[in-house]
């Protein structure tokens, strides 16, 4: 912004004419012509580059006076210059925090949808776990096929022939090949 002060005062200097110092009018467009446009504005404003334009002439012309005879100067040019340059950068800003609550908002959504499905696993176990409880039952696996199937509580061991029938024992050495004959799987409690 001071390079284009400087470059305003050099072009308005060469013409004999008045400007503000550079420090003077960088503080006055940094701290009373953004704010107040950025106020009344909108983020459907910010594209409309134009208007923007001609609002800082006619704001910036009230502070320092026409430009010398209505005829458009290189400074003007600049000015203008300049003024679309704000625009289009305050327009890529709304743009990149339009996308950065977009992105943390899908990031949230994300923690809360995996939070919720955490929480409901947990659960859905404990209700499980209950149910079994109050049913007298806990869960086998066969690991020959990754079948559960759910088996009276209390016994140490089960076994399956692969042809629906389960064995359950205590006994550490029950071997149901043996006793029972036929070719039995040990399940694996879950």
């Amino acid at each position: 912004m001071q390079q284009y002060a400087r470059q305003a005062e050099q072009l308005y200097g060469a013409r004999g004419c008045e400007l503000l110092p550079p420090f003077d009018a960088v503080a006055y467009l940094q701290q009373v012509f953004l704010p107040r446009w950025r106020a009344g504005s909108t983020l459907a404003d910010i594209g409309r580059v134009e208007e923007l334009a001609e609002a800082m002439r006619v704001d910036y012309e009230a502070l320092v006076g026409p430009s010398p005879g209505g005829v458009q100067t290189e400074f003007d040019a600049a000015r203008l210059q300049f003024w679309q340059t704000i625009a289009r950068i305050e327009q890529q800003g709304a743009q990149d925090r339009l996308r950065i609550m977009e992105q943390s908002r899908r990031k949230i959504g994300a923690i809360v949808d995996h939070t919720y499905a955490r929480r409901q696993a947990s659960l859905d176990r404990q209700f499980e776990r209950r149910s079994q409880a109050l049913r007298g039952v806990e869960t086998f696996v066969d690991p020959a096929t990754n079948t559960r199937v759910e088996l009276s509580h209390g016994y140490q061991d089960a076994w399956a022939n692969g042809l629906g029938d389960y064995v359950l024992s205590d006994s550490p050495g029950f071997d149901p090949g043996r006793e029972l004959g036929g070719n039995w799987r040990a399940l694996v409690r879950e």
